[in-house]
Parts: structure tokens; C-alpha cells; sequence
């Protein structure tokens, strides 16, 4: 009789079997596992877009990039771009368009991978027909960049390596790049933009100073006139890599009645407007880091500062001081909102604790400003 208490078995044998068999991702052929890969995912990389439409997006990505160098021939399996000499302070895509009678392949259509380029860079990737568009990231530094563009390659342990099935036949590539800092703009465009911004201004003083430690100006400005400061880097003088990698310095003026920043760098300067002085007045002007962490050395070498003015146009003066003082009535309503809100959530968070209600005030504000 024992015999016949495994006979239950066996059906529960032949029901496991195809399921075993399916777990075992090896002993599965390799169109089964092609098929596994792909069962429970949507195809969403768009191949079969008409031409125009293809042209006109690719467009739109393009916008601000600039082709550079020759297009290269690739292999459409096993797809890797060209070698890219990346330099700093540049952004960089490619463009991958098939040649006649290339194709991308079905598993391509599930998702395309980018190997390679800066790792922090969109990874996602655009199919516009017949075109692929892939983006490379932006580089702080010169590096040589390898990219691969690699097919669904996961989801099946110990199979087979689909990564190179991107598709078949050969593919032409061209690289793109657009400046990504603002020392970029060459001298020339930052002449041109200080002629246009100090028309009409007339120059009245210029100081020299050193990037290594720089001068706090103390200016006396007249009732009346407005003022524009110029920046000016000497060509032989080199920023600090922490203002490169803030792309800016600041610059600051600094009135008994109020302190304000004004304008950014853009190539070998800046240009800084004040506005016009409701008062005259004694301020400082200064520049330095956006972000203060080692000093206020900016880099090494020289740089001017040109102070333009002008008188003020009929009824200007009125005009602006009507805007400054909307503008301070609309921050003292910002600033009294977001107080009133900190309180009322400090309130409601803490009632009937009165210390840890002041300490709640005391995150933004002062310890009894809430009563």
C-alpha cells in the first residue's frame, strides 16, 4: 500500500516542472527569455515617428547646441559612440541616425541604456524615427568621454546577454555641445554689452584692483544721478575654481538704508546697476564670492572697476522712489505673512508648552516675537 500514497505526487511533479524550468532562466532559450524579458513592459521608445514631425523635435532638443566636428560611422550592434574629447564647462549630446537599411531592433523599442558620460545627466533617451537622441551631460573639467548604448540586459539571472541587440546595419553620429558658464562669452560681446548698458552715462572713476584680496570701495553718491559699476577681468588674471564652479561673483552695494545685489558676471565681467540715489549718500561697494567658504580671494591677477553716472530724466526719481517703496511695502506684507503662519503652526504644534513654543518661534525668529 505505500506505493500508492506517492501516487499524488506525480501529478503535483508535472504541474512544478514548467514552472522550475522558467525559474532556471538558463535553461531557457534564448528567444524565451527574450520574450520573458520584454512580457510585463511597454514598449515606449517611438521608432515608427513620421520624418517631419522627427525633424521638428530633434529641432526643439537642438536649440541651443552647436554641431561640432565630423560625423562618424558606427555599427548599430553592439552600438558605441565615437571617443568624445569633452571640455569644461560645456554641455554635450549626440545624435545617432540610422543609415539606409539600418534598424533598430524590437527589444531596442522596451528601453535603451546609456553607458557611459557624466553619471548626474538625464539618462533617458529620445527616439525620433530613425533617430536617437542621447544626452551627454555637462563637464566641469576635460575628460574623455566613452559612451555605449546598451538593450534590456537585466531581469533574467544567469541568461543571456542581450545588451549589444540594439539593432543592425551602420549609423551615422554627430556630437553637439553649448556653453555652459558664463565666462564663455568672449570679450568682444561683453564690450558690446557695456557700450549699450552705460549709454548716455558718462565715466567718473576707475580703480584697480587684485583678485587675491579684494578692495572694498566706499563711493559718495549725489541726490539725483544713477550709477553703474563695471567689472572688468584683465586678460591675464584666472578666477578661482570655487567661483568657476558658482559661475558668478557677487556684487554688492551696501546703503544705510538698504543693502542690494545687482547683476552677475557674463565673460571677462560684470556690470552692476545701482539705480538712482533717492539721497546723497555714502555706500560701499564690493565684490566676492556667492557662496563665502575660504576666504575671499576670487582667483589670481587684476581686474578694474569703472564707475559710469548720469543725471536722472525728468520725473525719473519720482517714478523710482514710488516703485522702491511698493516694493518695500510688498516685502514688509511678506515678511509679516510668513511670521504670522510661523506662529500659528508653532501655536497649534505646541499649545500649552510655552518653552517649546518659543522654541519653535526661535527656528526663524526672535524667542518672544510670536506673542
Amino acid at each position: 500500500m505505500r506505493p500508492l500514497r506517492l501516487l499524488w505526487i506525480f501529478p503535483l511533479v508535472v504541474t512544478l516542472l514548467p514552472a522550475g524550468r522558467a525559474l532556471a532562466g538558463a535553461q531557457l532559450s534564448v528567444e524565451e527569455q527574450r520574450a520573458k524579458l520584454i512580457k510585463y513592459r511597454k514598449p515606449y521608445l517611438d521608432f515608427a515617428m513620421p520624418a517631419g514631425r522627427a525633424k521638428r523635435e530633434l529641432g526643439k532638443l537642438l536649440k541651443r547646441y552647436t554641431r561640432i566636428g565630423e560625423p562618424g560611422r558606427v555599427e548599430v550592434h553592439g552600438l558605441t559612440l565615437p571617443p568624445l574629447s569633452a571640455e569644461a564647462d560645456y554641455c554635450y549630446a549626440a545624435t545617432v541616425e540610422l543609415d539606409k537599411g539600418a534598424r533598430f531592433s524590437e527589444l531596442a523599442r522596451y528601453g535603451l541604456d546609456r553607458r557611459g558620460g557624466r553619471p548626474s545627466a538625464d539618462r533617458r533617451l529620445v527616439a525620433l524615427g530613425r533617430t536617437l537622441w542621447v544626452n551627454l551631460g555637462c563637464y566641469q573639467k576635460r575628460e574623455e568621454v566613452q559612451v555605449k548604448i546598451a538593450a534590456l540586459s537585466r531581469s533574467i539571472a544567469n541568461g543571456h546577454d542581450f545588451s549589444d541587440e540594439v539593432g543592425e546595419g551602420t549609423a551615422r553620429v554627430q556630437y553637439y555641445r553649448f556653453g555652459n558658464s558664463p565666462f564663455l562669452v568672449p570679450r568682444k560681446d561683453f564690450d558690446k554689452r557695456v557700450h549699450k548698458e552705460t549709454r548716455g552715462y558718462r565715466l567718473e572713476k576707475t580703480w584697480r584692483g587684485r583678485l587675491e584680496k579684494p578692495d572694498v570701495l566706499s563711493l559718495r553718491l549725489a541726490r539725483g544721478k544713477c550709477y553703474i559699476m563695471v567689472f572688468v577681468l584683465d586678460p591675464k588674471a584666472e578666477v578661482s575654481d570655487e567661483v568657476r564652479r558658482s559661475k558668478n561673483i557677487s556684487f554688492d552695494w551696501k546703503a544705510p538704508m538698504m543693502d542690494t545685489s545687482a547683476g552677475g558676471l557674463r565673460g571677462p565681467g560684470g556690470i552692476s546697476d545701482f539705480g538712482c540715489a533717492f539721497a546723497s549718500e555714502r555706500v560701499q561697494f564690493m565684490i566676492g564670492k556667492v557662496q563665502m567658504r575660504q576666504g575671499n580671494s576670487l582667483g589670481k591677477g587684476r581686474y578694474d572697476l569703472k564707475l559710469y553716472a548720469r543725471k536722472a530724466r525728468r520725473g525719473e526719481l519720482a517714478r523710482l522712489k514710488r516703485e522702491d517703496e511698493r516694493a518695500r511695502r510688498a516685502s514688509r506684507d511678506e515678511d509679516a505673512r510668513r511670521k504670522a503662519e510661523h506662529c500659528a503652526m508653532c501655536r497649534e504644534k505646541h499649545w500649552g508648552d510655552q518653552a517649546a513654543f518659543e522654541d519653535c518661534a526661535a527656528q526663524l525668529y526672535d524667542r518672544k516675537a510670536c506673542y
